[in-house]
């Protein structure tokens, strides 16, 4: 073997020896670089993920918030429907009411709600008498209008029952009462539109000038 050929394999042994050791550096310095680079991006990292986090919740917040709107309104421009516990309440005046009178207003909406009760009352027992609205009248809600024989409102079945399950609007006595062709002796029942609440109130105009 000649003395080029040992001289040359001693070179590039030493230039293939530093690659070696160079790249054994590079890599210990890339480990590093990344455990660092870890180290260091961490703090920002939790930066992004808390604003992420305060996004989402802020953006569930504000979604629950509208479906409480919309929930709210919903409540407010759907017709009234009788449930089961209203249902029941009212079956529970068997025998304590065996007859009402029944005026409601005239409109759709409370057409519909009236027939509900009419069919809950005739399902207890209680016998009903439909009479027409007078021309005109317009009122919300439902009102007891009790014989004057009662002398306690507060504690007539029909009050309690109709205040425990939300239906309640007002009472009175038909002492009072001017329609001729209403019973004195029979309690009645005013079926009124469902109450409308505002948001705000109307413009009615500018006030008057003096």
């Amino acid at each position: 073997m000649t003395d080029t050929v040992i001289s040359n394999a001693q070179f590039w042994l030493g230039v293939f020896t530093q690659v070696k050791n160079w790249g054994a550096i590079a890599l210990v310095l890339g480990t590093v670089a990344v455990f660092l680079g870890d180290v260091l991006a961490r703090p920002h990292q939790k930066v992004l993920d808390d604003a992420r986090e305060l996004q989402i919740a802020t953006l569930h917040r504000q979604t629950e918030a509208l479906r409480g709107e919309n929930l709210k309104l919903r409540d407010r421009v759907a017709p009234r429907v009788l449930s089961k516990e209203q249902y029941d309440a009212i079956q529970t005046l068997r025998g304590k009411v065996s007859a009402v009178s029944v005026i409601e207003e005239t409109n759709n909406e409370t057409a519909i709600f009236a027939m509900q009760l009419l069919s809950a009352f005739d399902n207890a027992g209680i016998k009903v008498k439909i009479f027409p609205s007078r021309p005109g009248a317009v009122w919300t809600g439902i009102l007891l209008v009790l014989p004057e024989t009662v002398t306690d409102r507060t504690n007539h079945p029909l009050v309690k029952t109709f205040r425990e399950i939300g239906l309640y609007g007002g009472d009175g006595s038909l002492a009072g009462y001017m329609d001729p062709d209403i019973p004195k002796d029979v309690p009645l029942i005013l079926i009124g539109e469902k109450y409308v609440m505002f948001d705000k109130l109307p413009y009615m105009g500018p006030p008057p000038q003096r």
